[in-house]
């Protein structure tokens, strides 16, 4: 299950698919997704999510990247895409999260 792991860390930019990933490692689709689960904690499609997310929010804080580029340069397929994902996943929106940590980092 590593290699899954390590496999949607090395490809989390592309679009790939959870048919990609267990069709990498010789697994069917299901018995893939169940033990990824099993393993890990989540399914495989919020694994990448998540790692899509925490990508994005590094991003972010560390660079002036526009969110057009973060969006590309951590495989969502539009701004709009990682827009609300951030905002379901975080609570609140890519600019608010980066104003926050922005502020936290001047505070320290």
């Amino acid at each position: 299950m590593c290699a899954n792991v390590d496999f949607a860390y090395e490809h989390y930019k592309e679009n790939i698919s959870i048919d990609d990933i267990s069709f990498n490692v010789g697994l069917s689709k299901y018995y893939f997704i169940r033990k990824f689960k099993d393993l890990i904690g989540v399914p495989p499609k919020q694994f990448i999510l998540e790692l899509r997310l925490r990508k994005a929010s590094e991003l972010l804080i560390t660079s002036k990247t526009s969110l057009t580029q973060i969006a590309e340069k951590c495989g969502f397929m539009t701004t709009k895409n990682l827009y609300y994902s951030f905002l379901k996943f975080y609570g609140i929106s890519p600019k608010e999260y980066q104003k926050i940590k922005k502020r936290e980092k001047y505070i320290k």
